[in-house]
């Protein structure tokens, strides 16, 4: 499945994508059976934080070995990068207040986390 405007990050492009990005990143990690209103929810969101936020979609059951390799939430989840370290996860679906919380996390200070 793709979606339109979430780009995609596999186990090859991981680390220089996410790890070594200079914003703060938000990898989504589904798999079949992922509420499909959260993809909704997040095509409309992250055009509007592309300035704050790098958001990548990752299919799990493509890329089965990312998971543990960097620390990513078990499918459905989400998963905040900054400075290359995970700084927080969300297991499960995420609503709208999730995401904005998502969001005002990532332009949080890292001594606040």
């Amino acid at each position: 499945m793709t979606h339109c405007r979430i780009d995609k990050v596999n186990e090859l492009s991981c680390g220089q994508q996410v790890l070594q990005s200079e914003l703060p990143v938000l990898v989504v990690v589904w798999c079949d059976g992922t509420d499909q209103r959260l993809f909704g929810m997040l095509e409309d969101w992250a055009p509007q934080v592309r300035s704050r936020l790098k958001v990548f979609e990752l299919d799990a059951g493509r890329s089965p070995g990312i998971a543990e390799r960097f620390g990513l939430p078990p499918a459905p989840g989400l998963a905040l990068f900054r400075g290359g370290a995970l700084c927080y996860q969300f297991l499960g679906n995420a609503s709208q207040q999730e995401l904005d919380e998502v969001l005002a996390r990532a332009t949080l200070p890292l001594s606040m986390l």
